[in-house]
């Protein structure tokens, strides 16, 4: 059998320049395989809008109206007092509706943006993966100088102890 001379120097090494001992990356067990990251999972929406305020803004809508139903049933001397009372109560109910609608939208906003930035980060992570997985398919190992090196290129010869180097470099 005639090996061909140029194939022969196709898969030679080049620390040792031997073609006996030279395979593909993936067969041998001492390169290892490129590592994908772990994607984060998005944030949840979470609504302020809690069992102590729809219950105090409940309450305060009870309130007014039955102070509002006393009132008139009773024609009550004491209108101004149950006026202020109910007031104050519907003051607090609008502020605490204000609060909660304004931290509603905060929270959307952070959340979306936080979303983009993980979703940013996992698709940069995906390139980076297929990028290693792609280089990988092209090495080449020496097992007599356990060194890992793509074809045609001698300055990406490395220690197979150093393969992820390899991916950074080219």
């Amino acid at each position: 059998m005639i090996i061909n001379t140029a194939q022969q120097d196709k898969y030679r090494c080049p620390r040792c320049g031997l073609t006996d001992r030279v395979v593909k990356a993936s067969v041998s067990e001492k390169v290892s395989t490129p590592q994908r990251t772990r994607d984060g999972a998005p944030l949840m929406y979470e609504s302020p809008w809690g069992c102590f305020s729809v219950g105090f803004i409940i309450f305060s809508v009870a309130a007014f109206l039955f102070v509002n139903i006393v009132d008139t049933a009773i024609h009550s001397t004491t209108g101004l007092r149950d006026f202020l009372v109910t007031f104050g109560l519907i003051i607090i109910v609008i502020l605490i509706a204000i609060h909660h609608f304004q931290k509603a939208e905060k929270s959307r906003v952070e959340v979306a943006r936080n979303n983009a930035e993980l979703e940013a980060r996992n698709e940069a992570g995906r390139k980076r993966y297929q990028h290693e997985v792609e280089i990988y398919q092209q090495l080449y190992y020496c097992e007599r100088d356990d060194v890992v090196f793509k074809l045609g290129r001698p300055e990406t010869c490395a220690p197979a102890s150093q393969v992820n180097s390899l991916y950074e470099f080219l």
